[in-house]
């Protein structure tokens, strides 16, 4: 009976062919801390939209920054980076332009200032 071919390492630049004894395959069903905390806390796409949605009927849609009605995203009124909670009492809607890129921007500079303090 034939065997399978051989494929090379998945590693781009690994000469070698599988299975790689530089590069062992990941470990499929591993969690992947990376995915779970660009989402937030978890949350699957279905859970992050519901809240979403939430906290756009609770505040009624009205920018937290300029309070103008039809704000289109959400956002945390304390960054995470500056130790803000990833839960619904931090967020707030916000308009993308030109209020959250104004907001992010001031955020942005502070982080880089905590950095050459540091």
């Amino acid at each position: 009976m034939p065997h399978a071919p051989a494929y090379p390492c998945a590693t781009p630049g690994c000469p070698e062919l599988r299975p790689c004894p530089t590069h062992p395959p990941a470990d499929r069903w591993a969690p992947n801390k990376t995915r779970r905390a660009a989402r937030g806390a978890g949350l699957t796409r279905t859970q992050e939209t519901r809240r979403a949605q939430k906290v756009m009927r609770q505040h009624r849609g009205i920018c937290h920054v300029c309070g103008e009605m039809f704000a289109d995203q959400i956002d945390h009124v304390i960054p995470l980076a500056e130790g803000g909670a990833d839960h619904e009492s931090n967020l707030r809607p916000i308009h993308r332009v030109p209020c959250h890129a104004a907001k992010s921007q001031a955020e942005a500079t502070r982080g880089r200032a905590r950095a050459r303090g540091k």
